[in-house]
This record gives structure tokens, sequence and C-alpha cells, in this order.
């Protein structure tokens, strides 16, 4: 008997939206068996990997920095996707919820957002990592914002951080219901 498809597909679209301030932004839609989920990236973020597949489709940004160059350290966002109703996804998701600093964590809220802020280290690099877990039907979503504070880094920078956290944030959505493609959408299926 075959399964029923996985709530969390393997597809992955590409929608190219208008120009923001800083620059040009990227819509990228993980369709799902009920729907999609669709999160917004800057044109100017590197992508360092890209998983659509189930249990824990996955995507992660390098985000520029000019401090960084010829360093070890770099922002690095994670988002990623955790099927609720798979086994697969649970150990994942543990480990996503372990502390990754060394301070306790300050919890807060930012819209349907559970964020935690804490401070650690990599190496001998300070970083400030911003965690957002959200629940959507049939999943969560869980992001994370890591930065090294270098001695170049601009002097706003954690604001500059915290901003693109929550604007990252804000741009997660889930729409239910069937997937209909929209005019201008690169199509990416994975390959086995």
């Amino acid at each position: 008997m075959r399964d029923r498809l996985p709530s969390l597909a393997a597809v992955l679209l590409l929608l190219a939206l208008g120009a923001v301030s800083a620059g040009a932004e990227t819509e990228l839609k993980i369709v799902t068996a009920d729907g999609f989920v669709a999160f917004t990236a800057d044109d100017r973020w590197t992508v360092i990997r890209m998983l659509t597949k189930p249990p824990v489709p996955a995507a992660i940004f390098q985000i520029p920095n000019a401090a960084d160059a010829g360093t070890p350290d770099s922002t690095n966002l994670l988002i990623r996707f955790f099927d609720r109703a798979s086994a697969a996804a649970r150990e994942p998701f543990q480990d996503m919820k372990a502390p990754k600093a060394d301070s306790a964590p300050q919890v807060e809220s930012f819209e349907s957002w559970t964020v935690t802020r804490q401070q650690g280290k990599q190496g001998s690099t300070e970083y400030s990592v911003l965690d957002g877990k959200r629940e959507l039907p049939g999943f969560t979503v869980a992001v994370r914002l890591a930065w090294p504070h270098l001695d170049g880094n601009p002097a706003d920078y954690d604001e500059q951080m915290n901003r693109i956290f929550r604007s990252f944030l804000h741009s997660v959505r889930q729409h239910i219901g069937p997937y209909e493609p929209q005019d201008g959408e690169v199509v990416r299926r994975p390959t086995n």
C-alpha cells in the first residue's frame, strides 16, 4: 500500500520579488501535501545548503559581512521545517531545541514566534544566537541566526542582525489548500 505523501514535500519554487531598500529579495516556497510554506531571502545572501526533501527540509544562508573575510567566522541564517507526524523529524528537532550557547537564554515573543537570545563562543569568537520557533498546522518552523562579534563589524551590526531576523520571521507564511503555480515562478524539483 502506498504511504500518504509526506506533509513536507520535495519541491522548491523560486519567485523573484521587487527591489527593497538594500537590494532584491527572492521568495522561496516549500510545497507540502496540504499547501505550501514561503519565506523571503535577500538576494545578496549566499545559499550554503538547500534541503527540500522530508522529513526536515532546510535552507542555510550566509549573510555577507566584510569583517569576516579571511576568518573562519561568518553570519549564518538557518530555517528548518519539522514534520510533527514524522518520527525521523523528532531527533533533529530535539537537537535544534538544545542550547547552543554558553549563556542562559532570554525568551521573548515576536508576532506568533517564540524567540530566544543567547551568547556563546565558537572557537575564540563570541557569537550572538537568535532562535525563533513557530507552530504551523502539521509542522514546526525553526529559524536560527548566529553572528560573530568581530572588531571590524559595523557599529550597528547587532541591530542590523535583529532587523534581519525580525524581517525574516515576518516573511514566513503558510498557505493551506491546493498549490497553484504563479506566473514567473521557476520550479526546482530535487533529484533522487
